[in-house]
Protein backbone atom coordinates (compact mmCIF):
# COMPACT_ATOMS: atom_id res chain seq x y z
CA UNK A 1 0.00 0.00 0.00
CA UNK A 2 1.26 3.59 -0.70
CA UNK A 3 2.00 6.41 2.38
CA UNK A 4 0.28 9.11 1.00
CA UNK A 5 1.73 11.14 3.63
CA UNK A 6 5.39 10.09 2.54
CA UNK A 7 4.05 10.50 -1.30
CA UNK A 8 2.83 14.05 -0.09
CA UNK A 9 6.50 14.89 1.08
CA UNK A 10 8.39 14.15 -1.72
CA UNK A 11 6.25 16.01 -3.89
CA UNK A 12 6.53 19.16 -1.16
CA UNK A 13 10.18 18.86 -1.71
CA UNK A 14 10.10 18.64 -5.92
CA UNK A 15 7.91 21.84 -5.72
CA UNK A 16 10.10 23.66 -3.12
CA UNK A 17 13.42 22.91 -5.08
CA UNK A 18 11.54 23.84 -8.36
CA UNK A 19 10.68 27.64 -6.99
CA UNK A 20 14.09 27.65 -5.26
CA UNK A 21 15.86 27.35 -8.92
CA UNK A 22 13.33 28.79 -10.79
CA UNK A 23 15.44 32.45 -10.33
CA UNK A 24 18.78 30.92 -11.42
CA UNK A 25 17.45 30.32 -14.92
CA UNK A 26 18.06 27.42 -17.32
CA UNK A 27 18.89 29.77 -20.28
CA UNK A 28 22.33 30.32 -20.30
CA UNK A 29 25.94 28.65 -19.24
CA UNK A 30 27.93 31.11 -20.19
CA UNK A 31 27.98 32.94 -17.61
CA UNK A 32 27.03 33.74 -13.87
CA UNK A 33 23.10 33.07 -13.93
CA UNK A 34 22.23 33.58 -10.50
CA UNK A 35 19.99 35.66 -8.65
CA UNK A 36 16.78 36.76 -9.12
CA UNK A 37 18.07 40.05 -11.01
CA UNK A 38 21.11 40.10 -13.38
CA UNK A 39 23.07 41.57 -16.57
CA UNK A 40 25.97 40.39 -17.92
CA UNK A 41 28.30 40.45 -20.85
CA UNK A 42 30.77 38.26 -22.17
CA UNK A 43 32.06 36.64 -25.30
CA UNK A 44 31.59 33.14 -27.30
CA UNK A 45 33.90 33.69 -30.02
CA UNK A 46 37.01 35.81 -30.12
CA UNK A 47 38.13 38.03 -33.11
CA UNK A 48 38.95 41.37 -33.76
CA UNK A 49 35.05 42.29 -33.58
CA UNK A 50 35.75 45.25 -36.30
CA UNK A 51 33.09 43.79 -38.81
CA UNK A 52 31.33 46.50 -40.43
CA UNK A 53 27.54 44.46 -40.25
CA UNK A 54 26.28 43.32 -36.62
CA UNK A 55 23.64 41.03 -36.00
CA UNK A 56 21.59 39.75 -32.89
CA UNK A 57 19.38 36.68 -32.25
CA UNK A 58 17.64 35.88 -29.02
CA UNK A 59 15.69 33.34 -26.51
CA UNK A 60 13.32 34.36 -23.52
CA UNK A 61 12.78 32.57 -20.64
CA UNK A 62 10.21 32.68 -18.22
CA UNK A 63 10.19 31.63 -14.48
CA UNK A 64 13.63 29.88 -15.26
CA UNK A 65 11.02 26.72 -16.42
CA UNK A 66 10.40 28.10 -19.86
CA UNK A 67 13.11 29.19 -22.59
CA UNK A 68 12.19 29.90 -25.83
CA UNK A 69 13.86 31.35 -29.14
CA UNK A 70 17.29 30.90 -31.78
CA UNK A 71 19.94 32.89 -30.17
CA UNK A 72 22.41 30.72 -32.14
CA UNK A 73 25.44 32.33 -33.72
CA UNK A 74 23.86 31.54 -37.65
CA UNK A 75 20.83 33.00 -36.82
CA UNK A 76 22.38 36.20 -35.49
CA UNK A 77 24.85 35.91 -38.63
CA UNK A 78 21.08 35.90 -41.12
CA UNK A 79 19.77 38.73 -39.29
CA UNK A 80 22.54 40.98 -39.92
CA UNK A 81 23.23 40.12 -43.13
CA UNK A 82 26.55 38.46 -42.08
CA UNK A 83 28.60 35.92 -44.66
CA UNK A 84 31.76 35.67 -42.43
CA UNK A 85 31.37 36.08 -38.53
CA UNK A 86 35.04 37.96 -36.88
CA UNK A 87 33.68 37.54 -33.46
CA UNK A 88 30.91 36.68 -31.76
CA UNK A 89 29.23 38.00 -27.64
CA UNK A 90 26.41 37.33 -25.62
CA UNK A 91 24.33 39.17 -23.09
CA UNK A 92 21.90 38.09 -20.89
CA UNK A 93 19.42 40.06 -18.11
CA UNK A 94 17.74 38.18 -15.82
CA UNK A 95 14.26 40.17 -13.97
CA UNK A 96 12.60 37.87 -11.04
CA UNK A 97 10.26 36.08 -13.29
CA UNK A 98 11.53 36.65 -16.97
CA UNK A 99 15.29 36.36 -18.44
CA UNK A 100 16.71 37.30 -22.16
CA UNK A 101 19.73 35.35 -23.80
CA UNK A 102 21.18 37.14 -26.75
CA UNK A 103 23.95 36.60 -29.04
CA UNK A 104 25.74 39.07 -31.22
CA UNK A 105 27.81 38.86 -34.06
CA UNK A 106 30.27 41.32 -35.85
CA UNK A 107 31.34 40.24 -39.58
CA UNK A 108 30.99 41.32 -43.25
Amino acid sequence: MVDKQRVGSWVLVVLIGAVLCAPLGCIGAQGPTFGLWSDVKGPIQGGSGSGSKTGEACSQHWFGVVALGDASIATAAKNGGIKRVDSADYYMTNRIVMGTFCTVVRGS
